[in-house]
């Protein structure tokens, strides 16, 4: 498989574990996805209406095996946002996260754009 592909398998891995965790914590509310691009980065913000992280439990959640407080009814094992990050980060990307408790979370990813990545080589 072309070094391209898997990349791209990569970062569809990665934007698929963040979309699911919005639907599975979005309490059946609308999930939302915004993409924008520019020369230098291409931007992706997935938005939910859930349940929310817990401020304590923030900085945890990209750890191996964590998980927040409050989602002890739902299935999972803690190990889906610390591979999207590890991806995002091998794509030379950033991953951000803010949430509020029962109003919901919004991810954004950065990721540089081909171009930017191009001009590098």
């Amino acid at each position: 498989m072309p070094a391209g592909n898997q990349q791209l398998l990569e970062l569809e891995l990665a934007l698929a574990n963040i979309v699911s965790n919005a639907v599975k914590y979005s309490s059946n509310q609308p999930v939302s996805m915004a993409l924008a691009a520019t020369d230098t980065r291409n931007i992706i913000i997935v938005k939910d209406r859930g349940i929310g992280i817990p401020p304590e439990d923030l900085p945890y959640i990209f750890s191996p095996f964590f998980r927040a407080s409050n989602t002890e009814r739902f299935e999972g094992y803690g190990i889906g946002l610390p591979l999207t990050n590890n991806i995002i980060r091998m794509h030379k990307g950033e991953i951000s996260v803010s949430s509020r408790m029962n109003e919901g979370t919004e991810i954004k990813v950065v990721l540089p754009s081909s171009a930017r990545e191009q001009g590098r080589r």
